[in-house]
């Protein structure tokens, strides 16, 4: 097994195990990702259509990137999820049910060392500006704020101005 590979395989931490994305974990990881956004971003976020942040539109966008993802199970139950693109982190979230357990920092890890074995030195990630529990959690855990950047988003004939939080994080196999 080439060394890249190993990363990708199951890999236990005590009771949590981290692993690529079944299929069969699709809809329960859109559930929590979905709860997870809506927790974290509604109050952040420009008014947008429901139906853009539904179930339904979480479960078809992870089905398209699963893939790129891994997941945490505890005792079977789907408890965390991260996707990433290159060396870029694009969604990372935790079951509220299984927080403070560690499960964010050994899906944080792992996804860390999948990309410095991808031949990447250092990750990046964005944090929507004021969602303080996220930057926290990435600062605790190494990542450093580099800059601020902004994404347009879209709503019909409306436009609205996002700003997020750029991080990176040198990272080694």
């Amino acid at each position: 097994m080439a060394s890249g590979e190993a990363v990708w395989s199951a890999v236990m931490t005590g009771p949590l195990k981290v692993e690529t994305i079944p299929e069969a974990a699709i809809i329960p990881l859109a559930s929590l990702w979905h709860d997870g956004w809506h927790e974290a971003h509604d109050h952040l976020v420009p008014s947008y259509d429901a139906a853009t942040r539904s179930r339904g539109r979480f479960a078809d966008r992870l089905r398209r990137e699963h893939p790129s993802g891994r997941m945490v199970r505890l005792e079977d139950r789907p408890v965390g999820l991260c996707l990433t693109s290159g060396a870029e982190i694009s969604q990372l979230f935790v079951d509220v049910t299984a927080r403070r357990l560690g499960v964010g920092r050994v899906l944080l890890a792992d996804v860390e060392r999948h990309i410095a074995l991808s031949g990447h030195d250092e990750a990046s990630l964005t944090v929507v500006q004021g969602n303080d529990q996220a930057r926290g959690f990435y600062e605790r855990h190494g990542w450093r704020r580099d800059g601020l950047t902004t994404i347009e988003i879209k709503h019909g004939s409306r436009s609205a101005v996002l700003y997020l939080w750029r991080f990176a994080k040198t990272v080694m196999c």
